[in-house]
């Protein structure tokens, strides 16, 4: 077991202290303090944040592997150079040295417990739902994909908050551990650095014990009283609510870092060095554009309080900034939508507008959700079992907040935590995604995050205050708090593994696709035909090689931007029958065929392999399948085989078309994606995330009212329309996947 350990945290783990390194050097130069806490806190956020830099800038240059060494190692010689240059060796002494006493030591035990809590109680985020699109982004970076596309949609931009997923798959390619384990470290780094740099500011303040109750409450309550993950879900209510708890954190670990970034901007905004903060504002961009979104305000009150004649300058920095680092403000701009926007501003819609989601309507007008999003801020009482909670309405909150600020020491970064709280209340309320609505809740689950740390200070304020009154209301309100306290961390026990514990005992068996996707130039899109659809459910060859191994594999439709890789009618069409069509329409230049896929193609495709003209054998592994190249030729070839894609043709344009269930929802999905502008589609309204695209930029009507007449039946070849529908149906073709049905009435 500890050799198990050892080898798989020692390189990582050296790679983090490095970076720790690298950002305690800057700010010890920046904040002027001889706090360790705050300084080791800090220093974790701005060693992200500074490679982030160094990379964002130098990966135009030099990429892919040696790339990222290069820059590595120019990083610490840059931070070398700073330390050398500006730290004297009484000065390091100094920062450095510890003033033992109870209170220090008993601090320092609890943060290192919470940090070996989270440790052992994080667990791998598996491959699956949103983890395939973090790393997809994050090793084809590391590949050498820069400035970067999709990879699963090269054609494209990400469109995507970038910053965190490039750092884990610069430190997965430096450390030579797999993706999975370095997302599950960089999680476990950006908590406990939150851990640290939260109390620190504490103890700025105050050298209690307790200087470490801000931090609990900020990390792992975040929004309040609601402490389990079921709960969390009935919390969040709906898709797009973001990050709602400390396993929301470990997960979703962009935002971790962006809160890191944010602290890191309202401790220097008291400094007033606003071409510092406008870097790190830009910074915080890339990593989370939620909280850059906060930060515009108080750059521009530092602009017009300040009077700066450098107003101009730092305005044209920003933009430069914006356009340089990568960040989803800038991939939107360069790839601008043809089917609308992809952010409106909610209370320009008239009132009564249906708001459309992927082309579903579900009944909500643009009162309706704004009135739905109210709610979701408002007070509300949440059962858990046998337990009731209660979760304060955030303006309630923003209230309070800003009372007990007046009442007490009416501290600035206390104010900036609750102005941070405001303007994300605002924009969960103004704001909305075109193409995902529910998406803005994730800034009122900021809001409450934010409210709840400004909330942590002012208790410790208003308990260490002279006031009597002021200290019984904190004892009170932390009395009240001790249950929910309770049940979060017995939860958070409930999940500690020290045995069997799968980031220290899962051994990735990925040697051959290793090994295959080595043979595969960077950025070069790549099909991979395995044993699915007919011997396995999922297909793994092109999953793991888009996931793992940072090759581009056209995991989606070729027409339409997605944000996750999602399969269409091309990629079923490609993978199954080999079709000369979906590997032009998809730019693919090679092709892995498995041995046990070989069954499923014809004669007259096994000749075509065979054929010099078509494809150039890369490549054998013994065993298992060949790698090819494709020529140009082959996917101008007219395709005599009945693909998805040949049915869909023959529904003409401006017909009704009656889409059944499928056993693979690829292919009703992707059905829905071609039919949508050219025919009028009906059938059983799709379910997001199953047979529907979840997040498409594209308008995809289908209606469950079935009209008079239906022209042709698209559906599983085992069934028989006719059993379903009025009319006299006719099969016209079909394959072993789908059946095209016309009605002879």
């Amino acid at each position: 077991m500890f050799a198990i350990l050892l080898n798989n945290l020692a390189f990582p783990v050296l790679i983090f202290l490095a970076l720790t390194f690298c950002g305690f050097i800057v700010t010890s130069l920046v904040l002027k303090t001889y706090n360790k806490l705050l300084l080791l806190g800090s220093g974790m956020i701005a060693g992200l944040l500074g490679f982030l830099l160094v990379l964002s800038l130098g990966s135009y240059i030099f990429k892919g592997y040696w790339g990222l060494w290069f820059w590595f190692l120019v990083y610490l010689l840059i931070c070398l150079f700073l330390y050398l240059k500006f730290h004297k060796l009484n000065k390091l002494k100094e920062l450095i040295k510890f003033r033992w006493s109870a209170t220090s030591l008993i601090t320092l035990i609890v943060l290192f417990l919470y940090t070996a809590l989270i440790f052992l109680s994080a667990h791998r985020a598996l491959l699956g739902g949103d983890t395939t699109l973090y790393f997809a982004i994050s090793t084809s970076f590391a590949k050498g994909n820069y400035p970067t596309v999709s990879s699963w949609q090269p054609q494209f931009l990400p469109v995507y908050h970038m910053g965190a997923l490039m750092l884990q798959g610069a430190i997965a390619s430096l450390s030579g551990k797999s993706i999975e384990l370095i997302h599950y470290l960089f999680s476990v780094f950006s908590i406990s650095a939150l851990m640290f740099f939260i109390t620190g500011i504490v103890r700025e303040k105050t050298r209690s014990v307790l200087s470490v109750l801000p931090a609990i409450l900020g990390v792992i309550l975040i929004g309040g009283p609601v402490i389990s993950s079921e709960l969390f879900a009935s919390f969040q209510g709906s898709n797009g609510g973001g990050v709602v708890g400390l396993g929301d954190l470990i997960y979703n670990n962009f935002y971790a870092l962006g809160l890191g970034a944010f602290l890191l901007f309202a401790v220097l905004f008291q400094t007033k060095r606003i071409i510092l903060l406008t870097v790190l504002a830009a910074l915080t961009l890339a990593v989370d554009e939620t909280f850059f979104l906060i930060q515009l305000p108080f750059l521009g009150f530092l602009l017009f309080k300040e009077k700066t004649r450098k107003a101009g300058l730092i305005i044209i920095l920003l933009v430069a900034f914006m356009v340089v680092l990568p960040n989803p403000i800038r991939d939107s701009v360069l790839t601008p939508q043809k089917a609308g926007p992809r952010f409106n501003l909610l209370p320009l819609y008239p009132k009564n507008e249906q708001i459309l989601w992927n082309g579903l309507g579900k009944g909500s007008t643009a009162d309706q959700i704004m009135e739905a999003r109210l709610k979701y801020s408002g007070g509300k009482i949440i059962k858990n079992g046998q337990n009731l909670y209660y979760l304060l309405d955030v303006k309630l909150l923003l209230v309070l907040l800003f009372v007990g600020w007046l009442l007490t020491k009416r501290d600035k970064l206390i104010l900036v935590l609750i102005l941070g709280s405001f303007f994300s209340f605002l924009l969960s309320l103004v704001l909305i995604n075109t193409f995902w609505p529910p998406n803005a809740l994730r800034l009122a689950n900021q809001a409450y995050n934010l409210g709840f740390l400004a909330f942590g200070l002012i208790l410790l304020n208003l308990l260490f205050s002279k006031n009597k009154l002021f200290k019984l209301t904190s004892v009170v309100i932390i009395l009240i708090l001790v249950p929910s306290l309770v049940a979060a961390h017995k939860d958070i026990l409930s999940k500690i593994r020290i045995k069997n514990h799968n980031n220290f005992t899962k051994t990735d068996n990925y040697q051959l696709l290793e090994e295959i996707n080595k043979s595969i130039p960077a950025n070069k899109v790549t099909l991979f035909l395995d044993r699915f659809p007919n011997e396995a459910p999922h297909s793994v060859y092109n999953y793991v090689s888009l996931t793992h191994f940072g090759t581009f594999v056209p995991l989606a439709p070729s027409k339409a931007k997605i944000l996750n890789p999602d399969p269409g009618v091309e990629w079923f069409d490609g993978v199954n029958t080999l079709a000369p069509y979906a590997l032009k329409n998809l730019g693919v230049e090679y092709v892995y065929v498995q041995d046990a896929a070989r069954v499923r193609l014809s004669s007259v495709r096994h000749s075509q392999l065979r054929n010099p003209s078509y494809f150039e054998k890369v490549k054998e592994f013994s065993g298992d399948g060949t790698l090819y190249k494709v020529k140009n030729d082959f996917k101008d070839l007219k395709d005599p085989e009945v693909t998805i894609k040949s049915l869909v043709e023959m529904t003409g344009q401006g017909k009704n078309v009656y889409l059944g269930s499928f056993k693979y929802p690829a292919i009703r999905k992707g059905l829905i994606l071609e039919l949508a502008g050219t025919n009028n589609l009906y059938g059983q309204i799709p379910a997001h995330g199953g047979d529907f695209f979840m997040n498409i930029e594209a308008s995809l009507p289908i209606s469950s009212d079935l009209p008079i007449k239906i022209d042709f039946a698209l559906i599983n070849p085992e069934f028989n329309p006719n059993a379903v529908l009025e009319g006299n149906f006719q099969k016209i073709l079909g394959n072993s996947y789908a059946a095209l049905w016309k009605s002879s009435d």
